[in-house]
């Protein structure tokens, strides 16, 4: 069994509105593209989440706690599972720019992450959505502390 292009073609659609949807906090396209009951394991298992409206909280809350973020999609491999459903490996670049920082960023405002997401798709009347993702991280570059402006020393 294999994909269509055109399940492949709405698959890597559904990949670049993730990225989109995060970097342009549109928090509620998050919806079209997670499964309602859809889960994530983000941060080595720390961030465990189940169903969109706790994974769509869980966007607003970290990735609105910085001034910009910029998800890069590099290679990227998906394939079926069954007739309605798929599996893929996606490489991903994440970089994090701290609040009130200038533009362009210097190195000290940023934190980079490197890593792959893990996913499991299917096919829902709405469309393909990811019902399972996993990021495993491979590299961070920068200063974490970006991520956590709330924990700022005065």
């Amino acid at each position: 069994m294999t994909l269509s292009p055109a399940d492949r073609a709405e698959i890597d659609d559904l990949l670049a509105r993730y990225a989109f949807a995060i970097d342009l906090r549109g928090w509620d396209d998050l919806r079209s593209v997670f499964a309602a009951d859809a889960e994530i394991d983000y941060s080595g298992g720390t961030q465990r989440h189940a169903g969109i409206e706790n994974i769509v909280e869980f966007f607003r809350s970290t990735a609105g706690r910085v001034a910009v973020t910029q998800h890069l999609l590099h290679t990227s491999r998906v394939w079926s599972t069954g007739p309605d459903t798929g599996a893929g490996l996606t490489h991903v670049t994440a970089h994090h720019v701290a609040a009130h920082s200038p533009r362009p960023a210097p190195p000290s405002a940023t934190f980079t992450v490197t890593g792959t997401y893990t996913d499991r798709f299917a096919r829902t009347p709405a469309g393909w959505r990811i019902i399972a993702r996993r990021l495993d991280l491979l590299t961070c570059v920068g200063d974490p502390a970006v991520l956590h402006p709330d924990r700022a020393q005065s």
